[in-house]
């Protein structure tokens, strides 16, 4: 007897900068917070981790509220803060005297929490991103979160243990990769721009040249920033698409500006945040929620071909599979039980002998009494049955041991199960054309 149990892949946030766009981040992430949606670790990159950082101490409304209160303050931004201390964003208010006194940051949830917050900083000598683990957020880790948004010209480099730090978006604006390599499967990606955005290069870079020529690696970087940016964009855009990554994103430019001092603007920003992340509640839950079919907690497997390289595992192809499963990929005889609710109905040959195409192993067939096989892939001891759930309670009657192998040729004679096999073959080929 099949033990049907899910399995909830490690799950990522990630959290772009862009100043005071950040308010925009900061409404859906204190929706996060209300709608007790959570995440095993996030990423922030400059605003992205000052702000991003209330989501791990749990305080939804703090982000809002300080950045209201002190708009017009002189010790949080300025130009006079920026003439007397090297920094636009006063360094002594904005990481101490604000979360410590004016408006207390909780240390000990943050602390106590156990979801893990990396913020990005850009090494000034080599010009790379450095990914600092952010275990409490006070002491010397303040810090780095300092230096992940301390933006060239506006800030001083940030000195840590002997080394100069910058703004993490000088190196890598959307460290959805990062999260990947370190195991979060599933990732939530909050960019500041909308759907199209092409970043430009910057028309301050000769002024950059002028006053940060000790520093040619983070010049070098900086002059390919919107190179990156764009690629890193596009990369985000194109997970998405595979059904590994959820972007949320403004639907508009924003139109704020980067040192905003109208509370009513940053009011405006921070509620388009919000009401995105309303809108799309469902939406995010559906994509956070476990994998349910049989095998799903031990489907490790990598490709074995390079055309679905991009498809990691097993899961990554359930993922993509559920954009592409419909009626006219359904068995014929089972097209009129087809619906979106349950979308691996009639799936079972063809999507058995695609992920075989990708991972290699054998299909096996598990015999349903009417002459006819439900399908599941073994790949060297590793099984898992990406359809198995279109069966609901009944799949765990099966039994996945001592079953016939099913030939490729045999099922391919059927023309139309061979036709609906390359039309979903095709599609998942064109879903991975970036």
């Amino acid at each position: 007897m099949a033990e049907i149990k899910t399995f909830s892949p490690k799950t990522g946030l990630v959290l772009e900068g862009g100043a005071m766009r950040g308010m925009f981040t900061s409404g859906i992430t204190d929706v996060f917070m209300e709608e007790g949606i959570k995440f095993e670790a996030a990423v922030g990159v400059s605003a992205g981790a000052t702000f991003g950082c209330n989501i791990k101490s749990c305080q939804p409304g703090r982000a809002i509220r300080y950045n209201k209160r002190f708009s017009h303050d002189k010790r949080y931004c300025s130009l006079s803060s920026l003439i007397k201390t090297g920094d636009l964003y006063g360094a002594k208010f904005c990481y101490y005297d604000l979360p410590q006194k004016e408006d207390p940051f909780d240390y000990k949830a943050y602390r106590e929490n156990p979801m893990k917050f990396y913020c990005v900083a850009t090494d000034v000598q080599t010009g790379k991103a450095v990914y600092h683990d952010l275990a409490t957020c006070d002491g010397s880790e303040i810090e780095w979160m300092r230096a992940s948004a301390s933006m060239p010209l506006a800030s001083r480099v940030v000195e840590i243990d002997g080394r100069g730090y910058l703004d993490g978006g000088i190196s890598d604006s959307i460290p959805l990769e990062f999260m990947q390599k370190n195991g979060y499967e599933k990732n939530v990606v909050i960019l500041t721009q909308p759907r199209g955005f092409v970043k430009k290069d910057s028309r301050l870079f000769p002024l950059m040249k002028l006053f940060m020529k000790k520093y040619p690696a983070v010049l070098e970087a900086l002059k390919n920033r919107a190179l990156v940016y764009n690629q890193e964009t596009q990369y985000a855009f194109f997970q998405e698409r595979l059904g590994s990554v959820l972007v949320l994103c403004p639907e508009r430019p924003l139109g704020i500006s980067r040192t905003e001092h109208d509370a009513n603007e940053l009011e405006r920003v921070y509620q388009e945040g919000r009401n995105l992340a309303k809108k799309k509640l469902e939406q995010i839950r559906n994509f956070l929620k476990p994998y349910s079919f049989y095998g799903s907690a031990s489907a490790d497997c990598a490709p074995a071909s390079e055309a679905f390289s991009a498809i990691k595992n097993p899961r990554l192809l359930y993922d993509a599979l559920c954009k592409l499963w419909c009626r006219k990929t359904c068995a014929p005889r089972l097209q009129s039980e087809w619906s979106q609710e349950n979308r691996t109905k009639g799936q079972c040959s063809i999507t058995a002998f695609l992920a075989q195409d990708i991972f290699g192993g054998k299909v096996y067939g598990i015999p349903l009494g009417d002459g006819n096989f439900h399908c599941y892939n073994d790949v060297g001891g590793c099984i898992f049955d990406l359809t198995s759930e279109q069966f609901g309670e009944k799949a765990a009657s099966f039994v996945y041991s001592n079953n016939p192998e099913q030939s490729r040729d045999l099922h391919f004679a059927k023309e139309e199960k061979k036709l609906r096999y390359d039309y979903l073959r095709e599609k998942l080929l064109y879903l991975l054309c970036r």
